[in-house]
């Protein structure tokens, strides 16, 4: 006995029920997350303006006027140092956290002209913890001997607080660098903290001519250390993204070959693949314009022009280009997903035609966040039991955005173009690829899910080490990414990825002293908060849209196809159906017949009717169209002739009456039948004769392997009009033959009369060699067949018709081929 353990109605109480949790999901997850991301213990008590006013204000303080000189940003971090850091403790790292911290907020000032230029490391708290000037070549200047610049820096670094307190060493070692026109010395002292032994610390003074030109801490762990005590995550990432790369690969060219299949069958909406590039490409390739990070490296090399523009240019085209190719995926598997899954892309055409404010966008919205809590919940909790373990946890992850101009629009949309792209390679590509090479249904779904496990383990691992500790929020993710789309659909499967890290990140942005990074974190909430009390408004009152009214025009041609898909399928198996089971058994005749089918219903059809021991009947249609029309039309004459042909009244059977009584009928009573053309002919071995008849573009009988019908020896044929009402007529070809035993009579329809019509064709040479094997029964002669239309199938370039024939032989006086 099956016993069910959720109904559907059980389900549905389940899933309220989270609903109505979620934001106690949020709570507690979010509760977790200020606990122990590492991200989130970073307090920057400055915002960009500040650190950039704070490294002029340093800069003045050594001399050097910035005022008029560009300023760049960029954020540097360091896991090693953090884990490092929390493994020794706060009480004991505190010193070292000052002079060398895991995050450092690195300026850059840029003389005009590109001469000088500075760059000044600040801690979150706005600590300065180091500079280097470099500068442009100056003929003027001249080197001073060694002897001052190492007195100049022995001065400098015994002025500094690491020189009191650190086991330094003696002497420090000397660095040339000549490279910009003028010698610049660098001056490196060793030292370790006292209570910090396996930091590795390096004070260098830069010395040009008689003036110091930086002083900077560079701090390193000790290897051995490193790898007894820190997390490994070099191996993790790579084959992580070795992995994704692959993935990538994979779907990219299976997505290149779907476009254009979509492409050929008018199946694309270059609208909606807009909509995604230049959603990807603006909010990405706006990071580069509100952000320094692509040109930073670049301007520090002091070339002769700004070329920090063509860095952005460059940055920005990369991302269009990319945004495209995301476009395009999305169009390769878009329509798939609208056949595969009716209704999963509803919402999200809801959303891409404006009706922002439909119930399709407000339950997306609301089930999305509601999921997307709990998942925020469970990763944290995966996480958090391990995180209290000084080596394992969250990781620091990039913090430039929140040094971005105009960050709170950055937050607010960054997550969404993520997810977008996640959702488009975890199932947008992977499910037609899957559904188009696999039938079992579970096995689908596991794939699946290891797609969607590999696809979310390039974010995962580069957040949580060591990697043993990623596994089971990489699972949860895929299992939450996969849950919200079966369950709900596309939009939601978004929502779900990305909404937790909008609330993440808000909470991030609020805990910040510096105001700026604060109020940024405010305009998120308001907005967020006002977005979901808008979407809990429209969830019950906004108007529900259908898909046929919100999606793009091209999936009216999809449904039209595949209408057509399910009406030829249908009528494939009406034809299928209607064809003979068996055919009759005769002693003087050998009988075989085929209807080999092609991708699409030609319309063919036969029948065989035992007239009586020594005589049969042959009908055969072609041409009737293609789908259910044409389907319809067979099944008719079928049932008109079965009792027609075989009962035992004193009504005109003959050939000609059956095909004008059976044209009249369809004339009558069918409204396509325009195109069908048929046979009837009676073979009868009583006297050797083979009368037919048949109206429109009739299968015309083959005698003895010749190519032309009916020219091996003289025949007589007639044709016959008949009138109907209406000035309706139609014309009747009878025809008689004289048959020898040993005679082949060949009934082709048009795919198969085609394929071998022509004499000294190679497709017809080699049906002729094969059918004239002379045959001992209706078994051999059967093969016979069948071998000739295969290996006659082979020397066509293509088959687009159905391959149908009706052979007979007759059979000698003793009951054996001729």
């Amino acid at each position: 006995m099956r016993v069910k353990f959720l109904s559907r109605k059980h389900v549905n109480r389940i899933w309220l029920m989270l609903l109505i949790l979620s934001p106690f999901a949020y709570f507690a997850g979010l509760e977790l997350y200020r606990q122990f991301d590492a991200t989130y213990q970073i307090k920057f008590k400055l915002d960009r303006a500040q650190a950039i006013a704070t490294a002029r204000q340093y800069a003045r303080s050594k001399g050097v006027e910035t005022e008029g000189w560009k300023s760049f940003c960029k954020i540097d971090t360091d896991n090693n140092l953090y884990f490092y850091y929390r493994i020794k403790g706060e009480q004991n790292s505190a010193q070292a956290q000052s002079f060398a911290p895991a995050v450092t907020i690195r300026i850059l000032l840029l003389a005009p002209g590109n001469k000088e230029n500075m760059q000044v490391w600040l801690a979150p708290d706005g600590s300065v913890s180091g500079f280097v000037r470099s500068f442009a070549a100056d003929p003027m200047l001249t080197d001073a001997p060694e002897t001052v610049s190492h007195n100049l820096a022995e001065t400098t670094f015994h002025a500094r607080s690491e020189a009191a307190s650190s086991i330094a060493s003696a002497q420090p070692r000397l660095n040339e660098d000549s490279g910009s026109g003028n010698t610049i010395r660098r001056y490196a002292w060793n030292w370790s903290p006292a209570t910090l032994p396996e930091l590795k610390n390096k004070t260098i003074i830069s010395v040009r001519g008689n003036q110091v030109v930086g002083e900077k801490i560079e701090a390193q762990l000790d290897e051995k250390f490193i790898e007894q005590n820190l997390p490994q995550r070099k191996i993790s990432q790579l084959v992580a993204v070795i992995g994704y790369i692959t993935l990538t690969v994979i779907m990219v060219i299976f997505g290149i070959f779907r476009f254009a299949e979509r492409f050929r069958q008018g199946e694309v909406s270059y609208l909606r693949i807009l909509i995604i590039a230049l959603t990807v490409a603006v909010i990405f390739g706006g990071f580069v314009f509100i952000t320094d990070v692509s040109v930073y490296e670049a301007v520090t090399t002091l070339k002769t022009t700004d070329t920090s523009w063509i860095s952005k240019i460059f940055s920005v085209i990369v991302w269009v280009m990319l945004g495209l190719c995301i476009g395009f995926a999305y169009g390769s598997g878009e329509g798939d997903l609208r056949e595969l899954y009716p209704g999963k892309l509803t919402s999200l055409d809801t959303l891409m035609v404006g009706k922002i404010f439909s119930g399709n966008v407000a339950r997306s919205v609301i089930h999305g966040f509601a999921l997307s809590g709990w998942l925020l919940l469970l990763n944290q909790a995966s996480v958090s039991m391990l995180s209290r373990h000084a080596n394992m946890g969250w990781q620091l992850t990039s913090l430039d955005p929140y040094f971005a101009q105009f960050n709170w629009a950055f937050g607010l949309v960054n997550w969404l173009a993520s997810a977008l792209i996640s959702v488009i390679f975890i199932l947008l590509l992977p499910l037609p690829f899957l559904h188009r090479r696999l039938k079992n249904q579970p096995l689908i779904l596991f794939l699946l899910f290891m797609i969607a496990f590999e696809a979310c383990s390039i974010w995962v691992v580069a957040s949580v080490a060591p990697w043993t500790v990623s596994i089971l929020p990489i699972a949860i993710t895929a299992g939450a990414v996969l849950l919200s789309f079966f369950k709900f659909d596309l939009l939601t499967a978004i929502i779900t990825l990305g909404a937790s890290d909008l609330v993440t990140n808000i909470q991030l942005y609020l805990a910040q002293p510096a105001p700026s990074i604060r109020n940024s974190g405010f305009i998120l909430l308001i907005v967020t908060s006002a977005s979901l009390l808008g979407a809990l408004w429209f969830y019950f009152q906004g108007r529900i849209y259908h898909e046929d009214q919100v999606r793009p025009l091209y999936a009216s041609n999809l449904a039209e196809r595949l209408s057509l898909q399910a009406e030829v399928s249908a009528a494939r198996e009406a034809q299928i159906r209607l064809l003979p089971e068996h055919l009759p058994e005769i002693r003087q005749l050998a009988i075989a017949a085929t209807c080999v089918p092609a991708h699409e219903v030609g319309g063919d059809f036969y029948d065989l009717f035992e007239l009586g021991t020594e005589k049969i009947g042959v009908f055969m249609a072609e041409g009737g169209g293609k789908g259910l029309a044409s389907a319809l039309t067979i099944a008719f004459a079928k049932g008109y002739l079965m009792p027609r042909i075989k009962n035992d009244s004193r009504d005109d059977n003959s050939p000609t009456e059956v095909v004008r009584s059976l044209k009249t009928q369809l004339v009558k009573t069918m409204a396509h039948e325009d195109g069908l053309g048929f046979i009837y002919a009676v073979i009868d071995v009583s006297d050797n004769t083979l009368r037919y008849a048949g109206t429109g573009t009739f299968p015309r009988p083959w005698i003895n392997l010749e190519s032309t019908p009916l020219n091996s020896r003289p025949g007589e044929e007639d044709k016959i009009t008949f009138k109907l009402e209406h000035e309706n007529k139609f014309t009747v070809t009878e025809g008689l033959y004289y048959l020898q035993p040993g005679d082949l009579v060949s009934l082709l329809a048009d795919g198969a009369g085609k394929l071998v019509s022509e004499k000294d064709s190679k497709a017809g040479t080699a049906f002729w060699k094969i059918i004239g094997t002379e045959p001992n029964s209706n078994y051999q002669l059967q093969d016979s067949l069948l071998s000739a239309l295969h290996e006659s199938a082979k020397h066509a370039a293509v088959i687009s018709d159905d391959l149908t024939a009706v052979v007979i032989q007759l059979k000698n006086s003793a009951g054996e081929s001729a």
